[in-house]
């Protein structure tokens, strides 16, 4: 009867040998699958629309620094914005036309502005799968040049003066607003 027990324990034990790489093995595909589905949750951005009404020469100046700056690996701005931050400024949502953009920033039309608040959180495309978290626009207007910033639900519109008397914005105060007036991110994953 002992011979049988020792014989019993020696199989049990090595079971149990057996079975602890399968626990182990288990526990670590289910820490990295917790680990993809956190990642899976996160958003990144900021997501943002550019839209320049100055179309002249100078305003594709303008255009011209902040696509620079946007893409410039070492832009931060505070830890707001990064290379995973979306920028649209040549594509732009096709209902976001001129008008709109004049309509709410120059004329303060508060239908225009739901329309637009729901144009920027209801678009989709491969880039922008969830939407925008706001736009961003430059504008020449009697003599200042204004860079103007609106968050996606808010109601109030953020104004950076960039230069008075009819004066090409110095490079830095466009990286100033731009960095100044970035929207927070506000798109839930």
């Amino acid at each position: 009867m002992r011979k049988m027990d020792q014989r019993i324990r020696a199989d049990l034990l090595s079971e149990r040998g057996r079975r602890r790489p399968v626990i182990v093995c288990f526990l670590l595909i289910a820490f990295w699958i917790q680990g993809q589905l956190v990642f899976a949750g996160s958003v990144t951005g900021p997501n943002v629309v550019w839209v320049n009404l100055d179309s002249t020469a100078e305003g594709q100046k303008i255009n011209q620094i902040v696509q620079d700056f946007a893409n410039n690996k070492s832009t931060d701005c505070n830890g707001n914005w990064s290379t995973q931050s979306l920028l649209y400024m040549i594509k732009r949502p096709p209902l976001i036309d001129d008008d709109l953009i004049k309509d709410v920033f120059l004329k303060g039309s508060s239908r225009g502005k739901k329309r637009l608040h729901y144009l920027l959180r209801s678009y989709k495309d491969r880039e922008a799968y969830d939407g925008f978290d706001g736009i961003m626009v430059y504008v020449k207007d009697g003599g200042e040049a204004k860079i103007m910033s609106l968050t996606t639900g808010k109601a109030k519109i953020e104004t950076y003066t960039a230069a008075l008397n009819n004066k090409f914005p110095r490079p830095e105060s466009i990286k100033d607003a731009f960095c100044a007036l970035l929207p927070p991110i506000i798109r839930t994953p």
